[in-house]
């Protein structure tokens, strides 16, 4: 049985050749951060993902046998390309009643882009967070800096109280 670009001999699944479930799918929507981790790997670079390249994923993610699919949005800070998460969220979650899959979509974020539109948009298409801070100020202060050397501890404590507000804390 062939359609699109499915394959099914018989009664093992594929997707271009793919037989395997894939159960998640780590997309790095944008190496730019307006941090300057000290401990961090990412090459912070202005690169952003574009839609087709994070549809396919998408697609890769959620044609792949397999019932349970968790899709992570990571990056540099994710949140810098917004406007991707805004389409390839609504994408996948229909992709996923499509093809009956169960969909768990999260965005790891260090909270410093976000605002009250994302919140918003996260309750709507209840997307888990994980929320990623140093610890004490101290430490926060120490390890996790704006480029411009400026201090993150008071953001990151007002951001997570104001988040635990706004969000279901178990999102």
């Amino acid at each position: 049985m062939k359609a699109g670009n499915w394959e099914a001999p018989g009664a093992v699944e594929t997707y271009h050749g793919i037989t395997a479930p894939i159960y998640v799918l780590f997309l790095i929507v944008t190496t730019d951060c307006p941090l300057d981790c000290v401990y961090c790997f990412v090459k912070k670079t202005p690169r952003y993902m574009d839609e087709d390249t994070a549809k396919k994923g998408v697609e890769l993610l959620m044609k792949s046998p397999g019932q349970e699919k968790l899709l992570k949005l990571y990056g540099g800070e994710p949140l810098m390309n917004f406007k991707l998460i805004e389409k390839v969220v609504p994408f996948a979650k229909e992709l996923a009643k499509v093809e009956k899959r169960s969909l768990t979509v999260t965005v790891c974020t260090s909270m410093v882009t976000v605002n009250k539109k994302m919140v918003e948009f996260f309750k709507k298409y209840r997307i888990s967070l994980a929320l990623s801070s140093d610890g004490s100020p101290a430490t926060q202060n120490r390890y996790r800096i704006y480029k411009n050397g400026a201090d993150t501890a008071g953001m990151t404590e007002t951001k997570l109280k104001w988040l635990c507000a706004s969000i279901n804390r178990e999102k």
